[in-house]
């Protein structure tokens, strides 16, 4: 499970980066295939694995995102998840750092 800790609007970033065609041209691919956000890890947490046919059967309607999907707009979903998770192993927190312009809409 990723912990996220603040989103990006790639479209901004076309500004924030234009001095480098680089990354530019991985913005670009990143925007081509429909994304419009870019979410910061913040930190990990292992948990036990929950199968698609749980999901199926707990969760109304539940069809497998092809991304990322935000919790926030699928509240049974989340609900589901709460009651369903089990942690183990450490928590890894990711203090953002050694954030780069080449970690950017990295492939």
């Amino acid at each position: 499970m990723f912990i996220s800790k603040k989103k990006h609007s790639i479209h901004n970033w076309k500004d924030e980066y234009s001095h480098s065609s680089e990354i530019l041209s991985r913005i670009n691919h990143t925007m081509e295939s429909g994304a419009r956000y870019a979410m910061e890890i913040g930190a990990y947490q292992e948990i036990e694995p929950v199968t698609l046919e749980e999901l199926r059967e707990n969760v109304e309607g539940f069809i497998a995102p092809q991304s990322y999907l935000l919790l926030e707009n699928n509240i049974e979903l989340l609900k589901f998840i709460q009651r369903k998770t089990v942690k183990f192993g450490k928590l890894i927190e990711n203090d953002l750092i050694n954030i780069f312009p080449e970690h950017i809409c990295k492939r």
